[in-house]
């Protein structure tokens, strides 16, 4: 699936427009619900022996946050005690960690490219809230005949309901993986 697919729901929305200024709004709904949900999340790990790691995000793509450091017993590590982010994305370890795993959040660079990879679990999850996040824009836009100011209002609240959603998810699955890892001490 890809964003040229959602183009019938949008038109649901706002009848009129050219399919280039859909897509268009719709990848920039695409991008924003990238940025408010974090939902889209990648795990790198750093080793002992590098002792340093550039995060590399997905092709078209920029880190938009680190949200955790854990060592390999899934224990948080502290930022600035445990190890350092640089203004590049670069993660140091200090001495005593092993190995670290790293979450990392991304989001889509503008423009947004044809061949840029699309987070499918988004686009097969909340493709109406995409939809509405791009008719929310375009009927925003002045002097159209698709403009209306309630119905943008409207969709609007639709898109910000579904990327409040996507966040909630993320946050409970990274907290349930949590609570999930077996334990490592052994009892007699």
């Amino acid at each position: 699936m890809e964003l040229r697919d959602l183009l019938p729901l949008v038109r649901e929305k706002c009848q009129g427009m050219l399919d280039r200024q859909a897509i268009d709004h719709l990848k920039k709904a695409y991008r924003k619900f990238c940025i408010e949900s974090k939902f889209v999340i990648r795990k790198q790990t750093v080793d002992k022996v590098a002792n340093e790691l550039t995060l590399t995000p997905d092709a078209g793509y920029y880190i938009l946050d680190v949200l955790s450091v854990d060592d390999i017993d899934g224990r948080d590590l502290t930022k600035g005690t445990h190890y350092i982010v640089t203004d590049n994305r670069e993660i140091t370890l200090v001495e005593g960690i092993d190995k670290a795993v790293v979450t990392f959040s991304i989001a889509p660079i503008l423009p947004i490219s044809d061949s840029v990879a699309i987070e499918q679990r988004i686009l097969e999850r909340w493709p109406d809230e995409l939809a509405a996040g791009a008719a929310s824009t375009l009927r925003k836009m002045p002097s159209q005949e698709w403009t209306d100011f309630s119905l943008s209002q409207h969709y609007q609240r639709e898109f910000v309901e579904g990327y409040r959603e996507a966040f909630q998810e993320r946050v409970s699955d990274i907290d349930n993986s949590k609570l999930n890892q077996s334990s490592k001490r052994v009892f007699y």
